[in-house]
Formats: structure tokens, C-alpha cells, sequence
């Protein structure tokens, strides 16, 4: 569960790392990660839509 946890952790802070990206998207909870377009809320920022095994999900903004 900590590994879980760990995830949400990340995924709360909205602005994440690269680093941060790819454990997100390599994390088994995760079914989807997908590229949405720039909505100008973090214009320096990629924005990405997660999807979880269990049907939720969440947005978030990968620095560049």
C-alpha cells in the first residue's frame, strides 16, 4: 500500500517532474497515462490525464 500511497502523493501535487512522470506512468496502478491539450492553467507545463485500474482519474502538468 505504501507504493500506492506514494502515487497519490505525487499525483496531489499537480506540478510534477519528469522524474515524477515516469513513475506515475510505469506505476501498476495506472492503466493510462494521455496527453491533453494546453489549457493556458500552467503554460510551461505538459498536460496529462492519468487513469487508474479502478476508473478514476486525475490531471496533471509535467514541467518542461
Amino acid at each position: 500500500m505504501d507504493e500506492i500511497k506514494k502515487l497519490f502523493e505525487i499525483v496531489d501535487k499537480g506540478i510534477i517532474t519528469l522524474d515524477e512522470f515516469r513513475y506515475i506512468a510505469n506505476h501498476e496502478f495506472v492503466s493510462e497515462v494521455r496527453y491533453q491539450q494546453p489549457d493556458g492553467k500552467h503554460d510551461d507545463c505538459a498536460k496529462y490525464l492519468v487513469k487508474y485500474i479502478n476508473a478514476d482519474s486525475d490531471m496533471i502538468y509535467v514541467k518542461q
